[in-house]
Parts: structure tokens; sequence; C-alpha cells
């Protein structure tokens, strides 16, 4: 065992170091150095450095907020599309339905679909360019 102030070699048990007067702490499990971390210490340091190194950016976020938001404008353009009543049937509430007859209602329902659908494109080919920009931050960070 060494003293870890000055180096200096230690004779068995020595509670203080003969040269500089260092207090040694005698570790119980005399195989395994009081100075080198145990492998329980180990695995939490590599789990500490992995989870830092998993850390979402901002980057990131965003093209998860804006998938989210191309799967609600997906949502809402099969719904223009699929659901659509006149209100004359039980219910009796029209859904989808803004004026009388009905190929007037399937034309404007067309085109809110078709606007819909083109917001989840751009929702998503927005979530597609951050990932990019993400990944490009994060070699160059590593650089």
């Amino acid at each position: 065992m060494f003293c870890k102030r000055c180096g200096a070699q230690l004779p068995e048990g020595a509670g203080t170091c003969p040269q500089c007067g260092q207090q040694m702490v005698i570790p119980e499990n005399p195989s395994v150095p009081a100075d080198q971390p145990t492998v329980c210490e180990e695995r939490h340091n590599e789990f500490v450095a992995a989870s830092a190194a998993r850390k979402l950016s901002v980057w990131c976020w965003l093209a998860i907020a804006s998938l989210a938001c191309g799967c609600f404008t997906l949502y809402k353009g099969i719904d223009k599309m699929m659901r659509y009543s006149d209100g004359e049937r039980y219910p009796y509430e029209p859904v989808n339905a803004y004026v009388g007859g009905d190929a007037y209602n399937y034309i404007i329902n067309g085109n809110y679909a078709t606007a819909f659908f083109v917001l989840t494109a751009m929702f998503v080919l927005a979530a597609v360019g951050l990932l990019i920009v993400h990944y490009l931050a994060e070699a160059k960070e590593n650089k």
C-alpha cells in the first residue's frame, strides 16, 4: 500500500504515513485498492455517461412536436373525407356539412382534406429536416 499524499510505501496495517504523517484509511477488502473504483462504481459511471449522451436535443423535441402536428392534421384530413352527415338521419346533427346539398359539401370537405394532407406532408418534411439538423449538430459536436 502507498501513501496518497507523498507516495511512500507503507508497512502493512499502518494507520499513518511514517514520512508525511497522512492518516490512512484501511480498506475492508484488501484485494481491491481504496483508490480504484469498484465494479459497481464503474458500471454506474458508464451508465451516467451513456444517459448523458442519449439526451435529446432541442432539434429532436421540435421534430417530435412536428410529427405530432402531422399526425393531428392527418387525422383531421381523414375525418373530413370519411365522416359526413347532412343531419337528416338520427342523431339529426350535421357533421362536416356546411351548405345545403351533398355535392357542395363533398367539394368543400375534399378541399379541406387536401389542405390537411398538404399540412401533414409539410410537418413530416419539417421533422425529417430537424432530425438531419440534429445529426449534423451531433456530428460537429463529436469531432
